[in-house]
């Protein structure tokens, strides 16, 4: 379960953003997941919760959106969201390598004075 990991990091990084803008309490958080992480939103959500108690975060919304995997097709050179089988979306190849960019990005931090 490297949720609880991944959570972690989330929380170093946000802490560190509060304490550059000069405190407060957090209510609000938004990323976004690279389809290739592995990462249940849920699970995500609920070690959130569970390790935000007693601390700045505590009760903030941590909302979690998905970027879709994308691929780049050697047979017809077009750059698309991959299907379920990791096809082109254009001519439906198989020859594709999945483009960079699937990692974990903060997006937004909202922050009560």
């Amino acid at each position: 379960m490297h949720e609880i990991t991944i959570t972690c990091a989330l929380m170093r990084v946000v802490n560190e953003e509060v304490l550059r803008r000069g405190g407060g309490k957090v209510s609000e958080i938004t990323m976004t997941i690279g389809g290739l992480q592995g990462i249940e939103p849920r699970v995500l959500e609920s070690s959130f919760n569970l390790l935000a108690e007693d601390t700045n975060m505590a009760g903030a919304l941590l909302k979690i959106n998905r970027r879709p995997v994308r691929v780049f097709c050697r047979d017809c050179e077009d750059e698309r969201v991959a299907d379920h089988r990791f096809r082109c979306g254009s001519c439906q190849g198989s020859d594709v390598s999945v483009l960079p960019s699937q990692g974990m990005t903060v997006d937004e931090i909202v922050v009560c004075a």
